[in-house]
């Protein structure tokens, strides 16, 4: 017991570290290649969050990520999702921050300039979790010749009960998502992607697998190779995993702007190792 005790305040602080003080809401917005990246940052209160960032005017939304701060036990991330419809196009960031204290969230919206936005295909749709259960499904391209450059997923009723396992491209036309439901009722969750004709844009899929030990907090990182910008990103995990945070990186060029990679920060709840994925998707 007290080996995990010690592991406990161990991740309590390393989430400490990573997220900070609760922050001022503020919007930062820079720009890379065919990109603007939007940070949306604000301090949110316990409960249900939703925090999106909007795509500025002309431009299109690709892809997006977010994080909510906190230690063990006191967020997680239920939904990441794009949205092109009903308003600017945005990325929401939704979560469940349990405890009395408020906490920093940060949604990153990913939005594409320029004549490539007219070839953009958006689909999506929603389906259901059962009871007690985890689901694994793909959601893909729908015009044949077509590829993968963004997704998400968003449970629209988030509770405590509901983790968000895993969303992440399986090229060329996959957008998967993975969820789990650990009450006793069925939930619905929703998906989306966006796909571009093959050759319209120069792309390239990087990804990366670790092994997460027992009650252990862990950053994984992917980096896009030279010249290329993240569109997009997205993790995996398992239903142990508890997810912080799942963001694209600045490696600290002059730009500042978090377009040369992905990173997910989470931590395996459970009593065994666990295998953690951070994809990238990026484009030159």
């Amino acid at each position: 017991m007290r080996r995990a005790a010690g592991s406990i305040i161990a991740i309590i602080a390393l989430a400490s570290i990573a997220f900070g003080p609760p922050a001022e809401a503020s919007t930062v917005t820079r720009h890379a290649g065919r990109f603007v990246y939007v940070t949306q940052s604000d301090t949110v209160s316990p409960g249900n969050v939703l925090e999106a960032a909007d795509c500025p005017t002309g431009t299109s939304i690709v892809g997006g990520g977010g994080a909510m701060g906190g230690g063990l036990f006191a967020a997680h991330i239920t939904g990441e999702e794009i949205k092109n419809f009903g308003g600017p196009p945005r990325e929401e960031l939704t979560g469940v921050l349990d405890g009395t204290s408020s906490q920093p969230a940060r949604s990153i919206a990913i939005c594409l300039t320029g004549a490539a936005q007219s070839a953009l295909e958006y689909a999506g749709g929603a389906s259901g979790v059962a009871a007690e259960s985890s689901e694994e499904r793909g959601g893909g391209c729908g015009i044949p010749g077509s590829v993968i450059l963004g997704g998400g997923t968003d449970f629209p009723a988030p509770a405590d009960t509901d983790r968000l396992e895993g969303s992440f491209p399986d090229p060329p036309t996959v957008w998967v998502l993975q969820a789990s439901d650990f009450s006793n009722t069925a939930v619905s969750i929703e998906s989306n992607i966006v796909c571009v004709p093959s050759g319209t844009l120069r792309i390239r899929i990087v990804s990366k697998v670790v092994i997460v030990r027992s009650l252990k907090a862990r950053t994984v990182k992917v980096s896009c190779p030279s010249r290329f910008h993240v569109a997009s990103g997205g993790f995996s995990s398992g239903p142990s995993g508890v997810v912080f945070s799942s963001v694209p990186i600045d490696r600290g060029d002059r730009d500042k702007a978090p377009d040369e990679g992905w990173a997910v920060h989470l931590t395996d709840q459970s009593f065994a190792p666990m295998a953690v994925g951070a994809y990238a998707v990026c484009v030159k």
